[in-house]
């Protein structure tokens, strides 16, 4: 019954509505307009309701859900904060919570008022508090007007006075309350990004690891990458999971003061990790249990956006990699080498000497290389014959695509880097094999084991003599 007669209040509501709507006022026209198809709305609900039955608990179940039930704790959930919007337009950016600062014994703190009542008062530490004191300081300044053409309202089109905000920050407040049933006070603002005091001239790579961050700060010098300076900061895997986060906030800080310090930009390589989930039972996956690497991203570009540091993003194929060319520095490990290449391929020059590196490696008949492979061995060899010989056959000189691929920048860093990552699987496997680790390899044979140790003829095995058990 109770629907029904609210089916019929529907009805007799369109009813009125669609004459005052044909005899009311034409300026009125768009608002019962409106107003009609929102009753219009409601009768279909209504109708599509009908023929199911209500469900109702009783009183005593509603009674016992707000004592100690799902609503009891859905209050609970809701009352343990309260807070407000800030705006410009409004004295001290905020029309509800209003902030003060106020010296008291030599010391500033910041007084909450709210509806012209002291509710409390809060001090910051020195950077926080010179920040939020010189916010203050422009938004209790009292409000100067300009003259300009309303765009919408009875008004439009006319001059009205608005309130000039140019300066002012909104001030959004919340009040939290915490386990321990204390009230504590929360702003946000927004600021505009820092403009640059300087033009990079050199680059760090930041390498993440499951147990580290690599860090590596690199320059091009006439034509030629040198190498600065390069730390492997490791943490306690023992240590808790907020342990764990507070360190990465404290290396990403450093990161970025000793970036600004030497004139540098901060590069990451960006990793994808929306559609590829074997990541997280590999490389990162420790990491990423820690703290996921969105959270990462996003604590290195506020900290660079706080100190003014140029932040770029890089390809990540085979950085770990690549990091074999660099054999003019053989006391890098893996991952200050891929660090370093992650900074090389944010530079220009950089990104086109890795990009020659690899040309070159694919054209040389004989060439070194620095081969890490983490936790197991790191030695430089050499290579007999060329490094990606199918890649040259596959383009000929007359005709078909240039070896120049000026279109991708990474065309050959990603052959050679095929090319390395097989052979260091060959030499992984040979080491657990022979427990030996030959310097010459050599590329031939099937595609599936293109690599073989190259054993010189003075190092060729002799034939097996008998021993004494004392020579054994």
């Amino acid at each position: 019954m109770i629907r029904s007669t609210g089916l019929e209040d529907v009805e007799i509501d369109i009813n009125r509505q669609v004459v005052e709507a044909f005899h009311g006022p034409s300026d009125e026209l768009h608002g019962r307009v409106k107003k009609l198809m929102r009753h219009y709305r409601k009768r279909k609900h209504l109708l599509a309701q009908q023929g199911r039955p209500h469900i109702h608990f009783g009183k005593r179940f509603y009674q016992d859900q707000e004592a100690a039930g799902w609503k009891k704790a859905y209050d609970d959930a809701r009352n343990d904060r309260i807070g407000c919007l800030g705006s410009a337009d409004e004295t001290a950016g905020n029309s509800t919570f209003q902030l003060k600062p106020v010296s008291r014994d030599g010391r500033l703190r910041f007084e909450l008022y709210h509806a012209g009542k002291l509710m409390g008062y809060f001090t910051l530490k020195p950077k926080e508090r010179e920040q939020l004191e010189a916010i203050l300081a422009i938004n209790w300044q009292p409000f100067t007007f300009a003259q300009a053409v309303s765009k919408q309202g009875k008004r439009k089109g006319r001059l009205v006075d608005r309130k000039v905000t140019t300066g002012r920050v909104p001030l959004t407040v919340w009040l939290i309350q915490e386990e321990n049933g204390h009230w504590y006070v929360h702003i946000s603002f927004f600021r505009d990004k820092t403009h640059l005091d300087y033009s990079p001239v050199g680059a760090i790579g930041v390498d993440l690891n499951c147990d580290s961050i690599a860090a590596t700060r690199i320059q091009v010098a006439d034509g030629e990458p040198l190498v600065l300076h390069h730390e492997k900061r490791m943490f306690n895997p023992s240590w808790s999971k907020e342990q764990k986060e507070a360190w990465m906030h404290e290396q990403i800080r450093d990161i970025v003061l000793e970036a600004k310090d030497h004139r540098c930009m901060v590069v990451l390589e960006y990793l994808d990790f929306e559609h590829c989930k074997r990541w997280l039972r590999t490389k990162l996956g420790v990491m990423l249990r820690v703290m996921p690497y969105r959270r990462i991203r996003k604590a290195f570009e506020r900290k660079c956006m706080e100190h003014g540091v140029v932040l770029r993003y890089v390809k990540s194929n085979y950085t770990s990699i690549l990091g074999a060319v660099l054999t003019d520095y053989p006391n890098l490990g893996r991952d200050q080498a891929a660090a370093a290449v992650i900074g090389l391929r944010a530079l220009d020059e950089g990104n086109a000497w890795l990009e020659q590196q690899c040309k070159v490696l694919a054209a040389r008949e004989r060439a070194r290389l620095r081969i890490n492979r983490k936790s197991k061995f790191g030695c430089t060899v050499t290579i007999d014959g060329v490094l990606i010989n199918r890649q040259l056959k596959e383009s000929p000189i007359g005709g078909g695509p240039s070896l120049d691929r000026s279109a991708d920048s990474h065309w050959f860093q990603n052959r050679a880097g095929r090319a390395i990552s097989d052979l260091s699987k060959a030499m992984g496997a040979h080491l657990y094999m022979e427990k030996a680790l030959p310097v010459c390899w050599k590329r031939s044979g099937p595609a599936t084991g293109p690599w073989h140790p190259v054993v010189p003829v003075c190092e060729a095995p002799q034939q097996k003599t008998e021993c004494s058990t004392l020579s054994n």
